[in-house]
């Protein structure tokens, strides 16, 4: 992808020079030509070469980037003016500065010869405007496929409508075309459809065909797919279109037809249609929809009407809550008919609001759609239902707006079938600068217009998505490509440039990785290995182009990488550096990757290392940093985020519990959105009431007093944050006071997600109706609750996931309406526990359910019997506890102490044999009496 190098990190360098102005300029136009190059067929004979200009262009930009920033760090503000100036005016400054301006002056003659084909924006203009090829010219392309057995729709507000339709097909004898006008959107085709299915016309009718056309289809093919719906026959064989009109008339007079003619656009295309169907004394009847009032008039017009208030706000309700009935309560009844009003009363508007709604019953999450659902319909979200994967996958990507196709080419970079973390593919894609900068006026961030951009890739067929409705911070969760998606990925990358590289290591493959991997320009690269590379001996050479580099490892064991693997100095153009379960040497960071000043994305999933160093704040303008590791007690973070005032989005590791004196401060990064994994310990408490940007937010706090402040803070900036509040160990509600504290934290009106781990609790607080109707999620795990907390956990009636790790309880009623929204249980060490609720069956929204039971507990035709009273749930895992994870140690927490286990028992093993060897020497040194003091102090 080509960055608009006039965003925010470019915009110092645009007054420099005229010369860097006229290169942005190109750049920015060559931008337009390549979004609108499906309009013009003089862009499309230029295209390799308007591509590779602009990846010169951008290559030389950037480079200019990267040798300013390296000055900045190398000088003094205060000599940035000269050095700037010198920059551009005089040539021996130094040998890079040479290079970039040879290179500019190397771009110039096609630079020139670019302004030939493309003088200004004017001629682009009129560029876009050049008349499409005449269809006999293109390529045959079939009528738009649409199904009239598709997926049943929501039929609401058309009763009346139906009614007419169906007496006109079936009983009047005096109008043998029935027009459906109305604009896009209110219905059409959902009627046509029920008219085509109703038992009715099946009854009066002997043939039947549906077609639906296109702007741009053939009206021969049109025919001849009326004619192969009505009739057996060689419909192949007949190409000729008076032929097809004949046998069309023949197949009229041996049986009644019906013949739905869907989207009709042009009167000239119903002329040439109709040609075939104007035989008097025959039983055809033909219904079209169309938009057009003239084609309408040709039979008996019907006129869709808008929904009213009611209707739109029922037709949401079942598309919002498709398996149960909806609230009519409270303020979500108002806030969807809100949204019914500003969706103009259009089905096709409010079925599209509805369906992302689905899943969504939180007052914010409502709210949040109702103030950006004028941005949300600019788009058109319509995708027929019954439309089959195959054909979306065909069709779908030219349909696809310029920015979501670069996001779909991302995409090619996973395995198929891999599931694909939505947060870590945001922030690649933002990194990437394929995520349009939000506009200050509007609210939202990058992050909100990325989720769309997976929203509408999910809408369009092209990639499968996992709603996290249990997330306190984010919509999605995973997402995946259908098994042909990545390879129309791959192709369509190869095809249009995409410069994408995937090296595979899977199955022992040893793919060569040199010079000649990488000659081709290649501008992202990503290397892929399993459990059958446990190491990696290649190197990674120089390249000028390179933007991205992903060292994905997708077996829990790591990847060896080597210092000695390359000095990433030389990636100095590189934006993107993504580790995934590397062990590096020495547990220090590679060489050289605090020297990528151009560097936006920095991830380090689950890899083993001790420390960032200090210098990483040379990164200045980082973006993303994404530190997840397994070992966290030990890692070692520098108090040097001050200096990273460009940081978006910070996800740091879960530290000890062990309390830090130095605080390190994050109160100078006014751009956060995302903090994950922030420490009371570690943390500066202060440093949050500067974050004015923040989105999301994620503390872990060890005291009463850390819990208050955070608290205050939460409630305080009000709903704008998503917060998913982490209560420790040291924690303690034994007191009133402590009770107290508990008893404000579940009435927080602005707590999403809440972990209560291994703290002490004398009475679990009891809020009646005041318990926070934004809190939907709760993990209570390894807590010594005196009290039974369960009648008062019953009135959480937002709760849709539920996490139970408590060593005390023994019995659980759950009363008839509690928890009425829970959607996902967990119960595991309770040890005490005897019995699985009854009053579950009657929560009907229960999808997922996971229990340990003690083996007493639970006999054989005891886990039969429940089995069966649970048959609705859609996941339900039920298994004996084990006593030895029956403690409050959690099984990732297992398998963390017992891979220290081993490293200690190895290490022990390892000095065990030092020593015994050591004494043998020290033995063998006093048989023989001699230099036994000098040689003991030397050892």
């Amino acid at each position: 992808m080509l960055h608009d190098l006039g965003r925010e990190e470019k915009a110092p360098l645009i007054d420099l020079s005229d010369q860097v102005m006229e290169l942005v300029s190109v750049l920015r136009m060559i931008q337009r030509l390549l979004k609108n190059s499906h309009n013009s067929e003089s862009v499309l004979n230029h295209i390799e070469t308007i591509r590779c200009l602009g990846y010169r262009i951008e290559d030389v930009l950037e480079t200019c980037a990267v040798e300013v920033a390296f000055m900045f760090q190398k000088n003094d503000e205060r000599c940035i003016k000269k050095l700037l100036r010198r920059y551009f005016g005089v040539l021996n400054d130094g040998i890079g500065l040479k290079n970039i301006s040879a290179k500019i002056s190397d771009l110039e003659p096609e630079i020139k010869s670019f302004h030939e084909v493309f003088p200004d924006d004017d001629g682009m203009e009129s560029i876009r405007g050049e008349e499409e090829p005449r269809l006999a010219d293109r390529s045959v392309r079939w009528p738009r496929q649409m199904y009239p057995r598709g997926i049943e729709e929501h039929f609401v507000g058309m009763d009346q409508d139906l009614n007419q339709l169906i007496s006109l097909i079936v009983e009047d004898q005096h109008h043998r075309v029935i027009s459906v006008l109305g604009v896009k959107g209110l219905g059409k085709t959902t009627i046509a459809r029920k008219v085509y299915n109703h038992p009715q016309v099946r009854r009066c009718f002997k043939a039947f065909a549906w077609v639906s056309l296109s702007q741009e289809c053939q009206i021969g093919i049109v025919l001849q797919d009326i004619l192969r719906q009505l009739g057996p026959g060689k419909v192949k064989e007949i190409t000729e279109e008076q032929n097809m009109i004949q046998h069309l008339e023949e197949v009229q007079r041996q049986k009644s037809c019906f013949i739905v003619l869907d989207s009709i656009w042009e009167v000239d295309q119903w002329n040439h249609i109709s040609s075939a169907f104007r035989i008097e004394g025959v039983g055809t009847k033909i219904l079209l929809t169309t938009r057009e009032a003239d084609i309408a008039d040709v039979g008996f017009s019907c006129k869709m009407r808008l929904l009213n208030e009611d209707e739109g706000w029922e037709l949401l309700k079942k598309h919002a809550f498709p398996r149960k009935n909806a609230p009519d309560f409270g303020m979500l009844p108002k806030l969807g008919k809100e949204m019914v009003r500003k969706c103009g009363y259009l089905p096709l508007a409010i079925c599209s609001v509805g369906r992302n709604l689905s899943g969504k019953i939180s007052l914010s999450e409502w709210q949040m759609m109702n103030n950006d659902i004028a941005e949300y319909l600019q788009k058109d979200h319509h995708d027929e239902a019954a439309e089959t994967l195959s054909h979306i996958l065909d069709s779908s990507y030219d349909q696809l707006p310029y920015y979501l196709k670069q996001c779909f080419l991302y995409l090619g970079i996973f395995r198929e079938d891999e599931d694909i973390d939505a947060e870590d593919l945001i922030f690649l894609w933002m990194a990437e600068g394929m995520v349009s900068p939000v506009d200050p006026k509007k609210e939202g961030t990058m992050i909100d217009a990325a989720e769309y951009y997976l929203k509408e890739l999910a809408f369009s067929g092209m990639l499968r998505v996992l709603v996290d409705e249990f997330s306190a911070t984010r919509r999605f969760k995973l997402c995946c490509l259908h098994n042909r998606a990545r390879e129309l990925s791959l192709y369509q990358a190869e095809k249009e440039d995409f410069r994408l590289k995937v090296l595979d290591f899977s199955d022992g493959k040893q793919p060569m990785l040199d010079t000649s991997t990488l000659s081709d320009g290649t501008r992202r690269l990503v290397i892929h290995f399993n459990k059958q590379v446990n190491s990696w001996t290649h190197d990674l050479f120089a390249t000028d182009h390179l933007r991205s580099l992903l060292v994905l490892n997708s077996d829990r064991k790591y990847v060896d990488i080597p210092l000695r693997i390359s000095d990433f100095v030389k990636f100095k153009l590189l934006r993107v550096l993504h580790f995934v379960r590397c062990k590096f040497e020495g547990r220090k960071l590679p060489k050289g990757i605090d020297k990528l000043v151009n560097l936006r994305h920095f991830g380090l999933l689950y890899c083993d290392l001790d420390e960032l160093p200090p210098s990483i704040s040379n990164l200045k303008n980082l973006n993303v940093l994404n530190v997840r590791v397994y070992d966290t007690a030990q890692i070692s973070i520098p108090n040097v985020f001050s200096q990273m005032i460009l940081l978006k989005h910070l996800r740091l590791p879960h530290y000890s519990d062990r309390e830090q004196t130095n605080k390190l401060k994050l109160g100078d990064l006014l751009e956060l959105e995302t903090l994950v994994g922030f420490n009371c310990l570690i943390h500066d408490l202060s440093s949050l009431s500067n974050l004015k940007k923040l989105r999301h937010l994620v503390p872990h706090v060890y005291s009463n007093d850390s819990l208050t402040s955070i608290l205050k803070f939460v409630m305080y900036y009000g709903a704008r944050i998503r917060t998913n509040l982490c209560i420790e160990h040291k924690c303690n509600f034994t007191s009133p006071e402590g009770v107290a504290i508990l008893e404000e934290v579940l009435m927080c009106p602005n707590l999403h997600g809440l972990t209560l781990s291994m703290v002490l609790i004398y009475k679990f607080p009891d809020c009646g109706m005041h318990f926070s109707s934004e809190l939907t999620q709760l993990k209570l795990i390894g807590c010594k609750i005196k009290e039974d907390p369960m009648e008062a956990l019953g009135k959480f009636l937002n709760l849709r996931k539920l996490c139970l790790g408590l060593p005390n309880l023994e019995e659980w009623r759950v009363d008839e309406g509690a928890m009425c929204n829970l959607s996902a249980l967990t119960i595991k060490r309770c040890p005490k526990l005897q019995k699985i609720p009854d009053g579950l069956i009657s929560i009907s929204t229960l999808k997922n359910l996971e229990i340990e039971l003690a083996p007493e507990a639970l006999a054989d035709d005891q886990e039969a019997e429940y089995r069966q009273k649970f048959a609705f749930v859609h996941s339900f895992i039920l298994r004996k506890l084990d006593p030895f994870n029956a403690s409050v140690i959690g099984a990732n927490d297992m398998q963390v102490i017992f891979g220290k286990y081993q490293e200690w028992r190895e290490s022990a093993v390892a000095r065990y044999l030092e020593v015994i060897v050591f004494y043998f020497s020290l033995f063998g040194k006093m048989q023989k009496g001699f230099g036994l003091d000098a040689n003991f102090e030397a050892e």
